[in-house]
């Protein structure tokens, strides 16, 4: 006849198998959204060694197992990094790691049962924590919710130190005098009479 205490410990064993395997990749799975909002919207963001990508505003489901870097960029503006803060879910662990310490709590009795009850718990839970992890469902990001504001660049461009512009001056249709400005690149040319 099995004794109440090695019940017990087979009974909780099983229900902590059946709540808790996986635990963080059953309770939240292994990606998070996260909204990604710019000043000003239409920046196109993608996510670094993942294969996602949007325009803003959008919501992106990143995997939670690898730190992960968004880059938003738009025409006219500085492209801008950002980086997700990825942490351990507390709640998540607790739960992971709670059958290994019930578990190992068990080995140490002298019964075989309880023993051999309490080996099978702590290595569950350990398997537990290992799924999690590799999965990703132990980990989430701080931020749900990241505003990026872009700066405008600069109208000015780069360019080489001279530009050579010819100047040809034309009779216009009516016999006055016309100036005409030619270059390889656009160019702004303001004349002043000098008489």
């Amino acid at each position: 006849m099995r004794s109440v205490k090695s019940v017990l410990c087979w009974s909780a064993m099983a229900a902590l198998l059946v709540v808790n395997i996986g635990c963080g990749t059953l309770m939240g799975g292994t990606k998070q959204a996260v909204k990604v909002q710019s000043t000003p919207d239409g920046a196109q963001v993608t996510v670094e060694r993942a294969d996602l990508s949007g325009t803003t505003p959008t919501t992106l489901q990143i995997p939670r197992k690898m730190r992960s870097y968004l880059t938003l960029h738009k025409e006219g503006y500085e492209t801008k990094k950002v980086e997700l803060t990825r942490g351990t879910r507390t709640g998540i662990f607790i739960l992971d790691i709670l059958p290994l310490i019930i578990g190992a709590s068990i080995a140490g009795t002298p019964n075989l049962n309880e023993t051999t009850a309490g080996i099978a718990l702590a290595g569950t839970g350990l398997g537990i924590i290992v799924v999690d992890a590799v999965t990703g469902g132990l980990f989430g990001f701080k931020e749900d919710y990241i505003e990026v504001a872009l700066n405008k660049v600069s109208s000015m461009m780069d360019g080489p130190d001279t530009i050579r512009v010819g100047l040809l001056l034309e009779k216009g249709p009516k016999g006055q005098s016309q100036l005409r400005a030619t270059a390889p690149v656009p160019v702004r040319l303001t004349v002043e009479s000098r008489e």
